[in-house]
């Protein structure tokens, strides 16, 4: 990747990030640039957006890193926790900006740490290409907008 890729990828690559970490976690020997060489066409505007995933793709993406033979998407906080407890992998998508003084529009894509009737915690990908563990509010779930990616196996 060039440097402007990079940064673009700090910037829009939640969803890559999140599939590169699941698949570094599982033993996969993948990076940005591997990703981005094999999967630049699910990039929806790399000349500007490098790194913007189309989520069509995801499943496909999913399947050939062999994360997960599906994708189920589910809004139900007590629906995703019941996978998530069950040993299923869950991102997290969410439309409202995490910041807790914000609720503006902010499509992002974090990965499900742990989950309990009071909160949940994510692993999100910062803009600054480094990532942060974040303890939610269980009332986030509906005011951010949430929906779990289920990676079905």
């Amino acid at each position: 990747m060039t440097e402007q890729q990079k940064e673009q990828f700090k910037l829009f690559g939640c969803i890559p990030r999140c599939i590169i970490e699941l698949a570094q976690r599982m033993g996969e020997e993948i990076n940005a640039d591997k990703f981005s060489r094999r999967f630049i066409g699910c990039f929806s505007n790399p000349a500007t957006q490098f790194g913007l995933f189309d989520e069509v793709h995801l499943p496909r993406v999913l399947r050939e890193l062999k994360l997960a033979t599906g994708l189920r998407v589910i809004n139900d906080y007590d629906e995703v926790k019941q996978k998530r407890d069950a040993g299923l992998k869950v991102l997290v998508y969410s439309g409202i900006d995490l910041n807790s003084a914000c609720d503006g529009v902010r499509h992002h894509c974090s990965i499900l740490e742990s989950m309990d009737a009071g909160a949940f915690k994510l692993w999100t990908p910062t803009q600054d290409g480094n990532a942060a563990l974040l303890r939610c509010p269980v009332d986030w779930w509906a005011s951010k907008n949430c929906s779990g990616w289920v990676l079905e196996e």
